[in-house]
């Protein structure tokens, strides 16, 4: 079996000041910087990662980076591994947001997984994109243990799959937290859910920020 880990990214600049990324590149904060190195100081102690996989935007990147350097292992970056493209929402605070694309928005909370983003993807394309990618990785790293470093709507994609929705009812699974863990094991065609949105590792980094700051 292939152990697949996917990490969702820590706090970013537009998490904190709540704006909708999508495929934009805003960095990780201090507070994103920590929740990444706790992450790392976690898998190091219960997981042997053989390879590392993330997406080429930086907030994902690194996430992924401290782990990397402690495990002397490169990271491979790829695309397809990339937040959902939401189009013209890509940037905006969510109040202007709302406002903006009123209706927009009311379709995406009555049916995500039916939504196209105005300018942007097309959710069941999105569930193809992550989940095609993550699978054809995975088999080439057979009985390994593979580092996917994320996004929300990836790791919400991917976890569709594993519960055994459809490209048509991904809107079913759920994401997770920043730096968020989220453990499957791959048997060559199919994924089962091990663990799902773990953070644990998290509960000192807010406050550990905090003092970071002061000193």
């Amino acid at each position: 079996m292939t152990r697949l880990i996917l990490v969702r990214h820590g706090q970013s600049e537009a998490n904190a000041k709540s704006i909708g990324a999508g495929q934009m590149n805003y960095p990780l904060t201090e507070l994103g910087h920590r929740q990444a190195a706790l992450t790392a100081e976690y898998l190091l102690k219960h997981e042997k990662i053989d390879a590392i996989y993330s997406s080429d935007l930086c907030r994902a990147y690194d996430t992924a980076l401290p782990l990397a350097d402690k495990l002397g292992l490169s990271i491979q970056t790829d695309t397809d591994l990339r937040e959902i493209n939401s189009g013209l929402f890509a940037g905006l605070p969510f109040a202007e947001r709302n406002e903006r694309f009123s209706e927009e928005v009311a379709r995406l909370k009555a049916d995500f997984s039916h939504m196209r983003y105005p300018g942007g993807e097309y959710i069941p394309e999105v569930y193809d994109r992550v989940v095609g990618c993550i699978c054809r990785i995975a088999q080439g790293h057979d009985g390994q243990c593979v580092l996917f470093a994320t996004h929300a709507g990836a790791v919400r994609m991917f976890e569709a799959f594993a519960e055994g929705f459809s490209r048509e009812e991904a809107g079913n699974a759920s994401s997770g937290e920043n730096a968020s863990i989220h453990i499957y094991e791959w048997n060559g065609t199919r994924a089962s859910v091990l663990v799902h949105n773990f953070t644990d590792h998290l509960k000192d980094a807010e406050s550990s920020a905090e003092e970071s700051a002061r000193v």
